[in-house]
């Protein structure tokens, strides 16, 4: 159990939930992948609200 299992179960997270569980459980073995989880974990969720703005819908 990671400190962000809760973004699985929250629909609100769902595009960066799995993501931030794989980047907190690879941290202590490579820093530097957990890192480019992060990454793109944020990437992802920057992704889904700039869409959900282009399409009119309030994010």
């Amino acid at each position: 159990m990671t400190n962000f299992d809760f973004l699985l179960s929250d629909s609100q997270f769902v595009s960066f939930g799995e993501v931030a569980v794989s980047a907190k459980k690879i941290y202590a073995i490579d820093p530097a992948a957990c890192v480019l989880n992060c990454r793109r974990g944020m990437e992802s969720e920057q992704r889904r609200r700039l869409s959900g703005r282009a399409m009119g819908y309030a994010v």
